[in-house]
């Protein structure tokens, strides 16, 4: 009997340190109906999300996204100069993975 004890007890510890259940990191922390863009690769770094756009990524700490989720119906695209200048790529509706990691991004709105 006291080594089931023992078991549960540490079954349960083990639980009471993972954390809450359902805690969100990487891609999981980005609400529906927006475009987020994360900082590093695979929904990691800091993330910043947006419905319109942002004439300059820098101050949401994105700057040169490396990962994103578009969880809205639209196209959103992205530009290599801040203020919408020269659009390099498009990031789809339901597109959720890494962007090129050769191309500075450095604004973003909805095309």
């Amino acid at each position: 009997m006291f080594g089931i004890r023992s078991s549960l007890l540490a079954i349960a510890l083990v639980l009471a340190l993972a954390g809450p259940a359902g805690a969100a990191d990487g891609f999981g922390r980005c609400p529906g109906g927006y475009l987020c863009l994360f900082r590093d690769f695979e929904g990691g770094g800091t993330v910043a999300w947006f419905r319109a756009g942002a004439p300059e990524l820098e101050p949401f700490g994105v700057k040169d996204a490396r990962s994103a989720w578009n969880r809205t119906g639209r196209s959103y695209c992205l530009y290599a100069s801040p203020g919408y200048v020269v659009h390099n790529a498009t990031v789809p509706p339901g597109h959720k993975g890494n962007l090129n990691p050769e191309i500075a991004y450095n604004s973003v709105r909805a095309c």
